[in-house]
Protein backbone atom coordinates (compact mmCIF):
# COMPACT_ATOMS: atom_id res chain seq x y z
CA UNK A 1 0.00 0.00 0.00
CA UNK A 2 1.02 3.13 -1.14
CA UNK A 3 1.80 5.27 2.42
CA UNK A 4 0.86 8.74 0.90
CA UNK A 5 -2.27 6.52 0.05
CA UNK A 6 -5.67 7.79 1.95
CA UNK A 7 -6.94 4.87 4.04
CA UNK A 8 -10.06 2.73 2.60
CA UNK A 9 -13.08 4.55 4.03
CA UNK A 10 -14.44 0.91 5.53
CA UNK A 11 -10.28 0.31 7.24
CA UNK A 12 -10.65 3.74 9.06
CA UNK A 13 -14.44 3.18 10.21
CA UNK A 14 -12.87 -0.15 11.98
CA UNK A 15 -10.31 1.42 13.68
CA UNK A 16 -12.45 3.95 15.18
CA UNK A 17 -14.59 1.75 16.20
CA UNK A 18 -11.99 -0.83 17.48
CA UNK A 19 -10.89 3.29 19.89
CA UNK A 20 -14.42 3.71 21.04
CA UNK A 21 -14.16 4.78 24.75
CA UNK A 22 -16.86 2.34 25.77
CA UNK A 23 -16.28 -1.25 25.59
CA UNK A 24 -19.72 -2.26 24.89
CA UNK A 25 -19.10 0.12 21.61
CA UNK A 26 -16.09 -1.57 20.92
CA UNK A 27 -16.37 -4.49 17.83
CA UNK A 28 -15.35 -8.22 19.50
CA UNK A 29 -13.13 -10.38 17.78
CA UNK A 30 -15.51 -11.92 15.22
CA UNK A 31 -16.15 -8.06 14.18
CA UNK A 32 -12.88 -7.83 13.58
CA UNK A 33 -11.99 -10.21 11.52
CA UNK A 34 -15.20 -10.09 9.28
CA UNK A 35 -14.47 -6.53 8.79
CA UNK A 36 -10.79 -7.35 7.91
CA UNK A 37 -11.78 -10.07 5.73
CA UNK A 38 -14.32 -7.85 3.96
CA UNK A 39 -11.37 -5.08 3.05
CA UNK A 40 -8.60 -8.03 1.54
CA UNK A 41 -11.17 -10.09 0.03
CA UNK A 42 -13.94 -7.35 -1.55
CA UNK A 43 -14.57 -10.29 -4.37
CA UNK A 44 -15.13 -13.09 -2.12
CA UNK A 45 -19.03 -12.97 -1.06
CA UNK A 46 -19.78 -14.76 1.97
CA UNK A 47 -23.16 -16.19 0.34
CA UNK A 48 -26.19 -14.85 1.84
CA UNK A 49 -27.48 -17.21 5.30
CA UNK A 50 -24.40 -19.38 4.61
CA UNK A 51 -21.88 -19.79 7.77
CA UNK A 52 -18.69 -21.91 7.86
CA UNK A 53 -18.48 -24.21 10.22
CA UNK A 54 -14.76 -23.70 10.65
CA UNK A 55 -14.14 -20.97 13.13
CA UNK A 56 -10.10 -21.40 12.90
CA UNK A 57 -9.22 -19.39 16.46
CA UNK A 58 -12.42 -17.89 16.89
CA UNK A 59 -14.85 -19.24 19.55
CA UNK A 60 -17.96 -20.98 18.66
CA UNK A 61 -21.10 -18.74 19.61
CA UNK A 62 -24.61 -19.86 20.69
CA UNK A 63 -25.39 -19.31 16.91
CA UNK A 64 -22.98 -21.67 16.31
CA UNK A 65 -24.69 -24.16 18.58
CA UNK A 66 -25.64 -27.05 15.17
CA UNK A 67 -22.29 -26.68 14.24
CA UNK A 68 -20.63 -27.35 17.40
CA UNK A 69 -20.13 -31.00 18.35
CA UNK A 70 -18.26 -33.64 19.77
CA UNK A 71 -18.77 -32.34 23.26
CA UNK A 72 -21.99 -33.91 24.37
CA UNK A 73 -21.31 -36.12 27.09
CA UNK A 74 -18.86 -32.90 28.62
CA UNK A 75 -21.50 -30.80 28.71
CA UNK A 76 -24.09 -33.51 29.47
CA UNK A 77 -21.80 -33.86 32.81
CA UNK A 78 -21.36 -30.04 32.97
CA UNK A 79 -25.20 -29.20 33.35
CA UNK A 80 -25.71 -32.56 35.68
CA UNK A 81 -23.00 -30.70 38.13
CA UNK A 82 -24.69 -27.27 37.29
CA UNK A 83 -28.00 -29.05 39.16
CA UNK A 84 -26.37 -29.23 42.92
CA UNK A 85 -23.00 -27.05 42.49
CA UNK A 86 -23.76 -23.01 41.96
CA UNK A 87 -19.72 -22.58 40.66
CA UNK A 88 -18.20 -24.07 38.39
CA UNK A 89 -14.46 -23.81 37.09
CA UNK A 90 -13.30 -24.95 33.34
CA UNK A 91 -9.55 -25.15 33.29
CA UNK A 92 -7.73 -25.90 30.02
CA UNK A 93 -5.31 -23.95 28.41
CA UNK A 94 -6.03 -20.93 26.05
CA UNK A 95 -7.08 -21.89 22.63
CA UNK A 96 -8.51 -25.07 24.24
CA UNK A 97 -11.83 -23.89 23.53
CA UNK A 98 -13.48 -23.12 27.08
CA UNK A 99 -15.29 -20.73 25.68
CA UNK A 100 -16.97 -22.48 22.36
CA UNK A 101 -17.95 -25.02 24.97
CA UNK A 102 -19.79 -22.15 27.53
CA UNK A 103 -21.23 -20.72 24.48
CA UNK A 104 -21.83 -23.05 21.41
CA UNK A 105 -22.50 -26.18 24.00
CA UNK A 106 -23.99 -25.56 27.99
CA UNK A 107 -25.80 -22.38 27.02
CA UNK A 108 -27.94 -24.02 23.93
CA UNK A 109 -28.60 -26.90 26.01
CA UNK A 110 -29.75 -24.90 29.20
CA UNK A 111 -32.08 -22.64 27.18
CA UNK A 112 -33.64 -26.02 26.59
CA UNK A 113 -34.84 -26.51 29.77
CA UNK A 114 -36.07 -23.03 30.53
CA UNK A 115 -35.65 -19.02 30.39
CA UNK A 116 -32.21 -18.59 31.14
CA UNK A 117 -30.34 -14.88 31.49
CA UNK A 118 -26.88 -15.49 30.47
CA UNK A 119 -23.88 -12.67 32.07
CA UNK A 120 -20.74 -12.82 30.05
CA UNK A 121 -18.17 -10.90 31.46
CA UNK A 122 -14.17 -10.53 30.67
CA UNK A 123 -12.76 -9.16 34.15
CA UNK A 124 -9.11 -8.07 32.72
CA UNK A 125 -7.45 -5.69 35.69
CA UNK A 126 -10.46 -4.63 37.50
CA UNK A 127 -13.25 -7.68 37.79
CA UNK A 128 -15.20 -5.85 40.22
CA UNK A 129 -15.65 -3.10 37.87
CA UNK A 130 -16.71 -5.23 34.54
CA UNK A 131 -19.23 -7.03 36.66
CA UNK A 132 -20.78 -4.43 38.22
CA UNK A 133 -20.94 -2.19 34.43
CA UNK A 134 -22.20 -5.80 33.03
CA UNK A 135 -25.12 -5.61 35.65
CA UNK A 136 -25.79 -2.09 35.44
CA UNK A 137 -25.87 -1.79 31.67
CA UNK A 138 -28.27 -4.30 31.42
CA UNK A 139 -26.35 -5.75 28.33
CA UNK A 140 -26.99 -9.58 28.71
CA UNK A 141 -27.53 -12.34 26.19
CA UNK A 142 -30.93 -13.58 26.52
CA UNK A 143 -32.85 -16.02 25.00
CA UNK A 144 -35.00 -14.44 21.89
CA UNK A 145 -38.25 -14.01 24.02
CA UNK A 146 -36.48 -11.92 26.39
CA UNK A 147 -35.51 -7.76 26.54
CA UNK A 148 -31.88 -7.24 27.98
CA UNK A 149 -32.81 -6.15 31.21
CA UNK A 150 -30.74 -4.27 34.21
CA UNK A 151 -30.80 -3.99 37.70
CA UNK A 152 -30.17 -0.68 38.13
CA UNK A 153 -31.84 2.11 35.44
CA UNK A 154 -29.52 5.12 35.40
CA UNK A 155 -31.12 8.04 33.93
CA UNK A 156 -27.82 9.34 32.33
CA UNK A 157 -24.11 8.31 31.58
CA UNK A 158 -22.77 9.92 34.59
CA UNK A 159 -25.68 8.48 36.53
CA UNK A 160 -24.48 5.19 35.12
CA UNK A 161 -20.89 5.49 35.78
CA UNK A 162 -21.30 6.41 39.21
CA UNK A 163 -23.93 3.47 40.01
CA UNK A 164 -20.88 1.17 38.26
CA UNK A 165 -18.20 2.74 40.37
CA UNK A 166 -20.46 2.39 43.59
CA UNK A 167 -21.84 -1.61 42.93
CA UNK A 168 -18.62 -2.20 42.19
CA UNK A 169 -16.63 -1.06 45.21
CA UNK A 170 -19.77 -2.82 47.31
CA UNK A 171 -19.44 -5.66 45.65
CA UNK A 172 -15.29 -5.43 46.60
CA UNK A 173 -15.99 -5.24 50.21
CA UNK A 174 -18.56 -8.00 50.13
CA UNK A 175 -18.34 -10.59 47.45
CA UNK A 176 -21.95 -12.33 48.99
CA UNK A 177 -23.36 -9.03 47.91
CA UNK A 178 -22.95 -10.23 44.19
CA UNK A 179 -24.67 -13.60 44.89
CA UNK A 180 -27.91 -11.61 46.42
CA UNK A 181 -28.10 -9.25 43.18
CA UNK A 182 -28.05 -12.40 41.08
CA UNK A 183 -30.61 -14.11 43.19
CA UNK A 184 -32.43 -10.35 42.44
CA UNK A 185 -32.58 -10.40 39.13
CA UNK A 186 -33.41 -14.25 38.47
CA UNK A 187 -36.66 -12.96 40.91
CA UNK A 188 -37.48 -10.16 38.74
CA UNK A 189 -37.22 -11.72 35.43
CA UNK A 190 -38.59 -15.26 36.43
CA UNK A 191 -35.61 -16.57 35.02
CA UNK A 192 -32.45 -19.15 36.05
CA UNK A 193 -29.02 -17.03 35.73
CA UNK A 194 -25.60 -17.96 34.67
CA UNK A 195 -22.72 -15.81 35.34
CA UNK A 196 -20.12 -16.44 33.05
CA UNK A 197 -16.78 -15.14 34.02
CA UNK A 198 -14.50 -15.57 30.89
CA UNK A 199 -10.75 -15.06 29.89
CA UNK A 200 -9.20 -15.89 33.27
CA UNK A 201 -5.88 -16.81 32.06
Amino acid sequence: MDPFEPLPTELERLVHQCLEKEADARPGAEGIVSGLHDLLYPSCGRGVGEDCPFRGLLPFSEEHAEVFYGRDGEVASFIEKLRVQPLLPIVGPSGAGKTSFVQAGVVPRLREQGRWIVLHVRPGRQPFDAVAARLVRGKRITSAQMAPVALERPSSRADSAEAEKLLSAEIAANPALLGMKLRQLSEQEDAWVLLVVDQME
